[in-house]
C-alpha cells in the first residue's frame, strides 16, 4: 500500500469514535442466537463505522472462557480463529490496565456497589483508555447510567449501534 494512502486510511480511522466491546459481545457472537447475530453484526462494523479496541483483560476472560467451556478442539480451534480473524481484518488494538484503572475501579464501586471485578477491570480500562463506548448487554452496567454520567462513556447494547 502506497504510504499516502495508508495516512488516508489511519487518519479516517482515528476519528472513528473509540469502541471496547466486552467479553460477552465477542462469545455471544459465536451462537447463532437473536442476540449473537445482534453481536456479530455490530462486530462487522468496527473498523468501518468504529474504531476497535479489545482490553487485555477482555481477551484473557474470553480465552478462560473458551479453553473451559469448548468440548472438542474444533470449538476451540474456531472460537481461536474467530477472535485472530476479527483482529487483523478489523485493525484492532489493544488497551491494558494502568495504575490508574485501579484508582477508576475504586471510583466505580462508590457509584455502582454492583459491579462484579472484571467487569469493573474492562469498563474501567475502556474508561482509563479514552473509550466513547463500552458495548455490552451486562444489566448491571446497562442500568447504570450514574457511571456512563460519572465516566463520561456511554454503555450500550449491540442491537443500539
Amino acid at each position: 500500500m502506497r504510504a499516502k494512502k495508508k495516512r488516508q486510511l489511519e487518519r479516517r480511522l482515528s476519528s472513528l469514535p473509540k469502541h471496547y466491546p466486552d467479553n460477552d459481545v465477542l462469545i455471544e457472537a459465536l451462537t447463532d442466537t437473536k442476540l449473537g447475530n445482534q453481536c456479530g453484526e455490530y462486530l462487522n462494523r468496527l473498523g468501518y463505522k468504529y474504531r476497535g479496541f479489545l482490553s487485555l483483560s477482555v481477551l484473557g476472560e474470553y480465552n478462560l472462557i473458551v479453553f473451559r467451556d469448548s468440548k472438542t478442539d474444533e470449538d476451540v480451534d474456531y472460537a481461536l480463529r474467530f477472535l485472530y480473524d476479527m483482529i487483523k481484518r478489523k485493525k484492532i488494538a489493544f488497551g491494558c490496565p494502568k495504575v490508574s484503572t485501579y484508582e477508576i475501579i475504586g471510583r466505580m464501586r462508590q457509584v455502582e456497589t454492583r459491579l462484579e471485578s472484571l467487569d469493573a477491570l474492562h469498563l474501567a480500562t475502556a474508561v482509563d483508555n479514552g473509550a466513547n463506548v463500552f458495548v455490552t448487554f451486562d444489566k448491571t452496567l446497562m442500568n447504570s447510567k450514574r457511571l456512563e454520567k460519572e465516566f463520561h462513556t456511554r454503555i450500550m447494547h449491540p442491537r443500539d449501534l
